[in-house]
């Protein structure tokens, strides 16, 4: 599955550059390795499913690249979340559990233009008149 050149070194950029340690990992190689091998291709996927289509390389738009890469990177800045603390605060006195979701409605919005919409119509057959 291509990764529409994006690298391990984009997701971290898009994340705020969080340590391998903040995320559980043992070194910068292992972080990189979790983005490329895990979260570049499940953000693709999740991109392509909700599209309805696939890209290359080549033929990727600009804005589905971008979208990509940041339900990527929010995937890792949510393991370093969930490492820390899966509290966060919120207001005065008052704590949540952080969102899981990554794939956010506002992104979903940002790929509205590349959507396919398969729509469905119902087949009428010819019945004979008996």
């Amino acid at each position: 599955m291509a990764l529409y050149g994006l690298t391990a070194a984009n997701v971290l950029a898009e994340a705020g550059a969080p340590t391998p340690a903040s995320g559980g990992f043992a070194d910068a190689t292992a972080q990189a390795a979790h983005i490329t091998t895990f979260l570049l291709p499940a953000a693709q996927n999740a991109v392509e499913q909700y599209l309805g289509q696939t890209y290359t390389d080549a033929g990727v738009p600009a804005q589905v690249k971008h979208v990509t890469l940041k339900v990527a990177a929010l995937g890792l800045m949510k393991i370093s979340i969930k490492k820390i603390n899966a509290l966060i605060r919120v207001g005065d006195y008052v704590v949540e559990l952080s969102d899981p979701t990554i794939f956010t409605p506002e992104l979903k919005a940002e790929l509205e233009l590349f959507r396919t919409q398969t729509q469905t119509y119902p087949v009428f057959y010819e019945q004979p008149i008996t």
